[in-house]
Formats: structure tokens, sequence, C-alpha cells
């Protein structure tokens, strides 16, 4: 399977390349210096003589929190373009092939905050509720063409850009709140990635599918 990983080298992007990677699979993860997902001309680029993929990974994404007195007009717009729009515009360029193929399977990364609001998070809430909305239309559009498209909402996953955002306090208080006692580890979004492209799964689209431990309940 020839897997595209746009993120590839964030904390989930990491885990979901080495999961692909460790069973067999070819998979593409490009850097901001060979794709930059903010501009048109580098994703022209790099997918006019690269775009036959079996499977693409959409874990790139930003989150700065900032209350929305605060929130500039760069600061929402940088948002949505990275988080959201590229999205878009890669599938644009890699599901003709899929179509002719009659096979993709498509999985972007959304977020808890794409079902729930806090205080700072109003642009990445928008962006993620973004996503999942444009798994459900996809879904509807390409199921016909065997292309299954599922988005995965990662609960509080321990990264880089959690540890960032959130104080030691902050941290202690999810993992007391959370069924399962811990935050989640990247491999576990990326189980479940690699379950939703695989062979075992035919029949599953549309869906946006939290891997929380529990927290949302």
């Amino acid at each position: 399977m020839k897997v595209l990983v746009s993120g590839g080298h964030g904390g989930i992007g990491s885990a979901v390349v080495a999961k692909y990677s460790s069973n067999g699979c070819n998979v593409y993860a490009p850097k901001r210096d060979e794709l930059e997902m903010s501009s048109d001309e580098s994703i022209n680029n790099y997918f006019d003589s690269n775009d036959d993929f079996d499977a693409y990974i959409h874990c790139v994404g930003v989150n700065n929190p900032v209350k929305f007195d605060f929130m500039s007009m760069d600061d929402y717009e940088l948002t949505m373009d990275i988080n959201t729009t590229s999205s878009v515009k890669v599938i644009r360029k890699i599901i003709p092939k899929m179509k002719e193929k009659k096979f993709g399977r498509i999985i972007l990364v959304s977020s808890l905050w794409s079902k729930h609001a806090k205080k700072g998070r109003i642009a990445y809430s928008m962006s993620k509720s973004a996503i999942d909305a444009l798994t459900r239309g996809l879904a509807v559009e390409y199921g016909g063409c065997n292309i299954l498209i599922n988005s995965i909402v990662p609960g509080f996953i321990d990264t880089r850009l959690t540890r960032k955002n959130l104080s030691n306090d902050a941290i202690l208080d999810i993992e007391n709140n959370t069924p399962v006692k811990r935050l989640g580890d990247p491999g576990d979004i990326a189980e479940v990635a690699y379950f939703l492209t695989g062979k075992r799964n035919n029949f599953i689209t549309g869906q946006s599918i939290v891997v929380d431990g529990g927290y949302s309940l």
C-alpha cells in the first residue's frame, strides 16, 4: 500500500508513519520544504508528479489557543488553512487516481474540540468541526467508488503540543478524569488509522471515531 501522511513528523503523525512502515507499506511523509501545506504553489508542485496513493492520513495541524477578543484574522485564517483547507486541496489532487483504481482510503485527524467548546479554542474548534463535516460529505460522494473516508477524533494525546498547551496540573486532572487513567499514546491513534485503511475495513465510512480513553463520557 502506498500511503501519504501529512504532518508525518509530529507526535501523532510520527506514530502513524511508524505503524505503516513496520507493516511494509510504502510511506511518504514529506517535510515542510517538500510540501508546505499553507502554500498552493508547494501543493501543486508536489502533486504534479506524485498523485497516486492508496491511502492518505491528514495529521498536520496547528493549535494556538487564544481568546476571541485577542484572535487576529491572521491567527484564524492560518488555523483554518492548515487544519482544514489544506486537506481539501490535497484530496482534490489525489482522489482522481483513487476513482480510477476504484480504491482509496482517507483518514482526517479531528479533535474532541470539534464536538465540545473551550475558551481560547474557537478557531481550532471550527477547523476540526469542518473536518468532520468534510468527512461525511466525501463519504457520501465517493462511497460508490470504493473510497472510504473517516475522521479520528483524538482525546488528550501525550504529544509535545499537548505538553505545551497544558500545565502538569491540568494533565494530572485529565488523567484522573479519564476512565483508563492516562493520556492517550500517539500509537493509539495510529492503530485506529491502520485498521480503517486496512483490508479488514470494507464498510466503515463517513464516521468520526472518538479515541479518548472514555474522557468525553
